[in-house]
């Protein structure tokens, strides 16, 4: 997938722009609290229908104004255009594709595959496990609609569940009432841990290698699942029956206490826990490997290489690492990256500059 094109008005510091892409790299260079991110931020928001960095679309508002538009210009993999328009105010939004309104930010979905890298990413390796959960759910979100689908499902089922452990606890309903909710919960349970544990095998497959070349390093990385249930199996009957023999303690703490919503992924440096002993270029190479595998999957699974956006990636790698990852980038699809100076690194014909300045945007090519 390429972005041709991209409109903005009123988005973030941007008052009204427009731009014209390149199919390579697409350097995206200025000071701190230009508008860089924010560029990105508008190309994740036509793949996602929301901002990585804010759940409220008034955010993305730009002061004094009453709403934003993002408009992006799409050519798929196998020459098809694409149009994908975004008009929000402060309590609405409207989503077009190709001029047709969609009925659900979910039709967007897939669309537009997208990989994102921001510094805010090193919770994924670094963080919480809620934190890995959202970045395992929205990659398989974007290739498999039925994984949305069944996200969906899932969450309102805890929803339902967790109100009728309250209401049990202080004894406004019955403890036989929670049998139905968690057939119907083991049974999506099922669906989402065995998607979850194909991608995983994926990803382990392939993050040694990216990660190697990346830290010019033999290191290996490995990815483990690591379920609330300490199940061996992970069948819709056994996951019943362990939430079925541990009612009476999810009521005295009025809420579901196992399933994919308290999942854990490991990752594991040469058999270390990252989390616990990785350095700080550690976790950066990892992650960047873990995108580079992200991309390929959605290129595999979506039948079109994703866009890649990359924010300030050169902070923490060196000059020859810096020209490794750049080297193994040119061969993927369109990138976008973020840096605050021009890389002194050799260029394809197909990459641009582009100097951005208080929300005004200059192309050069590189010379």
């Amino acid at each position: 997938m390429i972005l041709n094109r991209l409109s903005l008005n009123n988005f973030r510091n941007y008052t009204a722009v427009t731009v014209q892409f390149e199919s390579g790299i697409n350097h995206i260079i200025g000071n701190n609290g230009q508008g860089k991110t924010n560029l990105l931020e508008s190309i994740y928001c036509l793949g996602l229908a929301k901002s990585f960095r804010s759940n409220s679309d008034s955010e993305l508002i730009r002061k004094s104004t009453t709403e934003y538009q993002v408009l992006g210009e799409f050519l798929s993999d196998n020459n098809v255009k694409h149009k994908i328009g975004i008009v929000a105010t402060r309590n609405k939004k409207n989503i077009h594709i190709d001029r047709k309104k969609v009925q659900k930010y979910s039709e967007l979905i897939g669309k537009i595959p997208v990989v994102l890298y921001n510094p805010d990413d090193h919770k994924i390796t670094a963080g919480s496990p809620a934190e890995r959960r959202r970045w395992l759910d929205i990659m398989l979100s974007q290739s498999d609609h039925q994984y949305l689908k069944d996200l969906q499902v899932y969450k309102r089922i805890l929803k339902q569940r967790n109100v009728l452990l309250d209401s049990i606890s202080r004894k406004e309903a019955k403890k036989e009432e929670l049998f139905y909710w968690n057939s119907q919960f083991a049974d999506i349970a099922e669906r989402i841990i065995k998607r979850r544990l194909e991608i995983l095998e994926y990803i382990r497959h392939e993050i040694s290698e990216y990660y190697q070349l990346i830290s010019s390093s033999d290191s290996h990385v490995h990815i483990n699942y690591a379920s609330t249930t300490g199940l061996d199996t992970l069948s819709k009957h056994d996951i019943e029956k362990y939430i079925n023999n541990a009612i009476d303690k999810e009521i005295a703490q009025k809420t579901s206490l196992y399933g994919p919503h308290r999942d854990d992924i490991l990752f594991l440096l040469n058999e270390k826990e990252v989390r616990r002993y990785a350095s700080r270029g550690e976790h950066k190479s990892i992650l960047l490997a873990l995108k580079i595998t992200e991309f390929n999957f959605l290129s595999q699974s979506t039948g079109s290489r994703p866009i890649l956006l990359l924010d300030d990636i050169y902070s923490e790698l060196d000059a020859n690492r810096q020209k490794q990852l750049l080297t193994h980038l040119c061969q993927l699809g369109q990138t976008f990256i973020t840096t605050t100076y021009q890389p002194k690194i050799p260029f394809s014909e197909r990459d641009r500059a582009f100097f951005i300045n208080d929300g005004n945007i200059e192309m050069r090519n590189f010379t």
